[in-house]
């Protein structure tokens, strides 16, 4: 099959042609080659992007250094599936024509997607995404006279339609209630009513497609087929197809010319099949749509090379060009080529033999695959008329090891000094003297500025290389580069971001001007959070507002603002209902009850509060009664266990509920403003930070002027107004609880470095507000979903145990005083808690201290003012305009990996430096507190 080829000795793994021997002549392995070039090279690449690199690396170093034409060459791969896309992506970054030798499917044309749209519309009654599909297509915009502001408009439509779900015959309405900007600078094309016109104009066409087809159960095949023809002549679709083909051809795109040359031809002819197959019969509309749609998918187009110069590219079996000089044969793997077959289930070779004999034509038997395969691979391996290249790769995408096909093994046997090169792939590995491409010139010049600028290197140029001239200074090469009229734009990027720096900032005085409001800095708690966490990401969300896109869906925050409010009206009728006894035992309902009553009374409840909040929700979300129907099964679900153990946790301890959901940052919140004085701002005048958000509840030990009955009175919203001068004789002690949907722990050093600051500020605004001391107050997230359990299923557990363990799932995650453990937990007298994350030993003392949620009163007062103290440290911040991108990492975690502005920050992980904060223990948060846990 192969020629008698011998090695080079001037090249490690690459053969070459022996010179014409005379008969007498024996044959010997290493003569010399006639040219003392290589002409077969073996190449074991680490991965298939590896293949496709070096084959682009060297076909370059071919035309450029040897004088070889594009069309000289093919890349020759036993399945094109394997290395297309690699192909279609590296080869234009190394400026390589090529011809991929295919059939190629329109199924994504515009026009193929117009029609596919166009039947869905109908026959799933306007869709939201069919019709944007439709309009995306260009064609029914094409005509418009500012194609980037139909862009626009068709944006803007889009974007509407999918933030309030807009469905069904709302598409036709005469007019969306879409509400006006509060922009007044937003250009006038994309007003309310503007937005509304050009809606129902690019429609139109649908509309009259729709209009046409509506009347009928079931359509006559060759009327939907008019009813399309007609659209396509009103859009017209053929002039605009034309207008396409010329300026792809002006602009050297000669394949997508020759595309949109064939659709049309290819639509007619689909047309007329189906005319000629289905005309006079009655189809459902969906079905028109399945058979339309199944035509379409199978059109495909076959290409002659738009050009002279182009590399080939294509399968074995397919593609016929003798004159080749050089063939790199890609994925010579085990199981790819030769290619192995799926054995049939039903005919074994003897079968089909039998069958052949008795005249029955099948498809080819296993033997004779193998013989197609093998004589695939003497075409392969004999195409090239000079030079070859095979290679193999080592691992596929998913990193799964690949094995060398059995033709590596008989080429090694044929050729024995041939050694295969290794192949590591990717820009890093180029060395700067075999630069080819300017990608790989701005991958090195990158490079050096960045070690440049980092002092690990000088500006001097490589000692391979020839020295300048004394005169010359390299720190000019950026410079002079940018000077040059034809260095392409990705060095350019380069060049200019040698300087770039993640240090920004910007004036006090426009920092003032956009945050500060009367000389008070306003902000949410997760606003401030999102400042420690990253700067940058705080000024994209707070300062500039970028948002992003908003989705017509239930998203978690939208689930967790059912929870709130469902969870605001339970406690209050549960305060009246079960604590109204006078106990904190009391059933309420039924003191005969039992448990099991009890908990069916407040499953019964919740349920009663849950359907009329979902009832009463007055948001587009929330319009069709099976959305209704969803989200109050989902709070039911998520709430029925919980607040089981809601009442089990209050009936553990001394606090009741007092109050929920008040809002704080402003004058008419409930719990008035919380405020931090800001010093060393850019005025003399005094600056106040005032954190806003809302309490999700407080619970308070009743005190010497209060009862149970006092604190279920107090927490009526009526009476929330009265009750501010005496509530510290109502209350002893203060419990503010945040309610999460899933658990979550508060970690000492994420309060200590800045990170977590939510708890902190809601105790801080509430014991500020009711006048109760820091050391008589407590914080803590409340899991409103289990935390899962790690008990062995094998284990069996009691029925005290099991319920121990049940609660445990519930247990709040907090800090707070030791003083307050037995009112937190009065029922477990020994071991660990299942209501807060304390542990007690034989004798009644507090245990286990590192995995505690307890901290001495010092420490606890100590936290508070760390946190007044970062409070200020944020807030003179921002009023100085320090926005630095430079985001935090602490214990694995990064703001990164939920940001929304990640394209906005230019933030470079495997580059940029993390502002790394340590992760401590416990005790030594405490110790560096002053205080102590003991």
């Amino acid at each position: 099959m192969f020629q008698d080829l011998t090695t080079s000795p001037q090249s490690q793994g690459r053969q070459t042609v022996p010179e014409p021997r005379r008969a007498a002549e024996s044959p010997t392995p290493n003569a010399a080659s006639r040219d003392g070039l290589g002409c077969l090279t073996l190449l074991q690449a680490r991965h298939r992007r590896a293949e496709v690199e070096y084959a682009a690396r060297t076909i370059r170093r071919l035309v450029q250094q040897e004088g070889w034409r594009y069309r000289e060459i093919a890349v020759i791969v036993r399945r094109l599936e394997d290395y297309q896309a690699l192909i279609e992506a590296i080869f234009p970054d190394y400026g390589i024509p090529f011809f991929t030798d295919q059939r190629r499917s329109v199924r994504h044309h515009p026009l193929v997607e117009l029609l596919r749209a166009t039947v869905r519309v109908a026959a799933d009654n306007w869709r939201r995404v069919d019709v944007v599909r439709w309009l995306r297509t260009d064609l029914p915009t094409h005509s418009h006279s500012d194609p980037k502001l139909i862009r626009q408009i068709v944006d803007r439509l889009e974007q509407y339609a999918d933030e309030h779900g807009l469905e069904g015959d709302i598409w036709r309405a005469r007019q969306w209630r879409m509400r006006a900007p509060a922009d007044d600078e937003v250009p006038e094309y994309l007003r309310p009513e503007v937005l509304n016109r050009e809606r129902l104009h690019l429609t139109e066409p649908l509309a009259e497609f729709c209009q046409a087809l509506s009347q009928q159960q079931e359509i006559v095949v060759h009327e939907a087929l008019r009813a399309l023809w007609r659209m396509i002549e009103r859009l017209r679709v053929r002039d605009i197809l034309q207008d396409w083909q010329e300026q792809a051809r002006d602009e050297g795109r000669l394949v997508e010319a020759a595309e949109h040359a064939q659709v049309w031809d290819g639509l007619l002819q689909v047309f007329e099949e189906l005319e000629l197959a289905l005309g006079p019969e009655k189809l459902p509309l969906q079905d028109f749509a399945a058979v339309l749609e199944t035509a379409l998918d199978s059109l495909t187009l076959g290409l002659v090379p738009p050009a002279l110069d182009e590399v080939l590219i294509g399968a074995i079996e397919r593609s016929r060009q003798p004159e080749l000089r050089g063939v790199f044969l890609l994925g010579v793997n085990e199981g790819v080529f030769p290619l192995i077959g799926e054995e049939d289930a039903i005919l074994n070779d003897s079968d089909r033999q039998y069958l052949q004999q008795h005249g029955m034509e099948l498809a080819p038997s296993a033997e004779a695959r193998h013989y197609q395969e093998q004589y695939l691979g003497y075409i392969a391996f004999t195409r090239a008329s000079e030079r070859l290249w095979v290679s193999y790769a080592l691992a596929d995408e998913q990193d799964r090891p690949l094995l060398p096909s059995p033709f590596i093994e008989r080429l090694r046997r044929l050729f024995p000094d041939l050694h295969p090169q290794l192949v590591e792939g990717g820009i890093k590995t180029v060395r700067e003297q075999e630069i080819l491409t300017w990608q790989e010139f701005a991958h090195a010049l990158a490079t050096w500025l960045r070690q440049a600028r980092d002092n690990r290197t000088n500006l001097a140029a490589p000692a391979s290389t020839v020295a300048a001239p004394s005169t010359f200074d390299p720190t000019l090469v950026p410079q002079l580069l940018l000077a040059m009229p034809d260095v392409p734009h990705i060095v350019r990027m380069v060049l200019r971001a040698r300087d770039y720096s993640h240090k920004s900032s910007i004036p006090p005085a426009l920092a003032e001007e956009l945050f500060l409001q009367e000389a008070h800095l306003l902000l949410s708690v997760s606003e401030l959070e999102s400042y420690a966490q990253c700067p940058f990401q705080f000024l994209a969300g707070a300062g500039v507002r970028l948002r992003p896109r908003q989705s017509f869906r239930l998203s978690r925050q939208d689930l967790g603002e059912l929870l709130h409010r469902i969870l605001q009206v339970f406690v209050r009728r549960y305060i009246r209902q079960f604590l109204s006894a006078g106990s904190q035992s009391g059933t309420g309902y039924d003191s005969e009850v039992g448990e099991k009553g009890r908990e069916r009374q407040l499953r019964e409840l919740l349920a009663e509060v849950a359907q009329e909040v979902v009832q009463g929700l007055q948001d587009d979300r929330f319009e069709a009664s099976a959305r209704r129907q969803h989200a109050l099964r989902q709070a039911c679900r998520i709430l029925g266990d919980y607040v089981v153990a809601l009442d089990r946790q209050l009936r553990h301890g001394a606090f009741v509920p007092y109050a929920t959901e008040l809002s704080f940052g402003t004058e008419e919140s409930v719990l008035g403003m919380f405020k931090v004085p800001l010093r060393n701002t850019s005025r003399d005048a005094a600056r106040w930070l005032i954190p806003r958000g809302r309490v999700d509840r407080i619970d308070i030990v009743p005190g010497s002027g209060g009862s149970q009955e006092t604190a279920a009175a107090l927490s009526l919203p009526e009476q929330e107004a009265a009750c501010g001068t005496s509530r510290s004789s109502v209350a002893q002690w203060l419990r503010v609880v945040d309610y999460k949907l899933s658990p979550r722990k508060l970690d000492l050093d994420r309060i200590y470095h800045g990170l977590d600051l939510q708890l902190m500020v809601y105790l801080l605004v509430t014991q500020e507000r009711y006048g109760i001391e820091l050391a008589r107050s407590c914080t803590f997230y409340a899991p409103l979903r289990p935390t899962p359990s790690k008990h062995d299923p094998q284990k069996q557990l009691s029925a005290a145990e099991q319920e121990h363990q049940w609660l445990a799932g519930y247990r709040w995650r907090g800090v707070f005083p030791e003083a307050a453990a037995d009112l937190l937990d009065g029922a477990t007298k020994m071991g660990r808690s299942p209501v807060v994350a304390l542990f007690r030993k034989k004798d009644g003392q507090l245990g286990n201290r590192n995995q505690s949620d307890a901290v001495s009163s010092e420490a606890f007062q100590g936290l508070a003012q760390l946190t007044r103290q970062h409070l200020q440290r944020i807030g003179e911040g921002i009023l100085q305009g320090q926005f630095e991108v430079r985001p935090t990492q602490h214990r694995g975690q990064i703001p990164c990996t939920l940001c929304a502005w990640l394209a906005v920050c230019r933030f470079e992980r495997c580059f940029d430096q993390y502002r790394r904060l340590p992760s401590l223990r416990k005790e030594e948060v405490l110790r560096r507190l002053g205080g102590s846990g003991a």
